[in-house]
C-alpha cells in the first residue's frame, strides 16, 4: 500500500526550457510511487524561452496526469507556488523546481512520514557550493533570526497537508514567499519533521536567486513578508478571514 492517498506536485518553471522534460518525468515516476492518485501541475512563471510550449506540450502527452498554467509575465517564486498550491486538487502538496536540484527521490522519505504530521520539510546535506551555503547561512541564520525569530524551514521542498493552505500561505511573490510560509506554521503550532536530503548541481544554466544582489533585495521582501503577517494578524484578530484579504 502506498503512505499517500493522492499527492499533487508543483514544478516551478523559469526558462528551464533544457531541464523540464525530464524533472517532470522523474518526479511523476517518484510521485507514482508514493501515492495512489497523482497530478503533476507545471506552472510556467511567464518564461521567455521555450518552457511554456513544452510545459503544453508534457501536459497533452500525459493523459491527464500533467497540467500546465502560465503567468504572462515573471511575478516570482511566491506568485508560483500560490497558483500550483491554488490549483492543487489532491490531499497532499509538494514542489520542486524544474532545475533539477531537488531529487526525484526526496519523495520517498518525505512521503513516509507525511500522514504522521502536518508538513514534512527537507534539510540537505551539503549545498552545492561554498559560496550558496554562506549565502543561505546569512539569509537564513542572520536575516531571518534578526527580523522573525527563530523559523523553522525547508532547505529544500516540503510536503503539506491541502486543507492547511489558507493558514500557511502569505501573499507575496518573493523568494521570502517561504519565510512567511514557515513563520505562519510555528504560529499556528502546527508539527514538523524532516528529512535529509541531496543538494544536486543545476540541469542546466545557473541559479536565477543565488547571488549577493538577491541577498540585498531579500530585505526588501522580507519586509513585504512582515507586513502581510501583520495584516494577517490584524484581520484575525477582527474576524476576517485569509480569502478576505487577497
Amino acid at each position: 500500500m502506498k503512505p499517500l492517498a493522492s499527492l499533487t506536485i508543483v514544478v516551478l518553471a523559469y526558462n528551464e526550457q533544457e531541464s523540464l522534460p525530464r524533472v517532470v518525468e522523474e518526479t511523476r515516476r517518484a510521485g507514482a510511487d508514493v501515492a495512489e492518485k497523482l497530478e503533476v501541475i507545471v506552472v510556467d512563471d511567464g518564461s521567455t524561452d521555450c518552457t511554456a510550449s513544452i510545459a503544453d506540450s508534457l501536459a497533452h502527452e500525459s493523459g491527464g496526469v500533467v497540467r500546465a498554467l502560465h503567468h504572462k509575465k515573471n511575478l516570482g517564486i511566491g506568485a508560483a507556488e500560490t497558483t500550483g498550491y491554488r490549483a492543487a486538487r489532491h490531499e497532499y502538496i509538494t514542489f520542486f523546481p524544474a532545475d533539477g536540484q531537488i531529487p526525484a527521490s526526496s519523495l520517498t522519505g518525505m512521503a513516509a512520514i507525511a500522514p504522521q504530521c502536518d508538513i514534512v520539510i527537507t534539510k540537505y546535506r551539503k549545498r552545492d557550493s561554498l559560496r550558496r551555503r554562506l549565502l543561505s547561512m546569512l539569509w537564513r541564520d542572520v536575516l531571518v533570526g534578526l527580523m522573525f525569530g527563530r523559523v523553522v524551514m525547508a532547505d529544500g521542498n516540503y510536503i503539506f497537508r491541502r486543507r492547511l493552505l489558507d493558514r500557511l500561505i502569505v501573499p507575496v511573490n518573493t523568494q521570502a514567499f517561504h519565510i512567511g510560509f514557515f513563520v505562519r506554521a510555528r504560529m499556528a503550532g502546527l508539527k514538523m519533521r524532516s528529512v535529509v536530503i541531496d543538494c544536486l548541481p543545476r540541469l542546466h544554466g545557473h541559479s536565477k536567486v543565488a547571488s549577493t544582489r538577491s541577498v540585498v533585495k531579500i530585505l526588501e521582501d522580507m519586509r513585504q513578508v512582515r507586513n502581510a503577517l501583520a495584516e494577517i494578524r490584524r484581520r484575525s484578530r477582527r474576524g476576517e478571514g485569509f480569502e478576505e484579504m487577497r
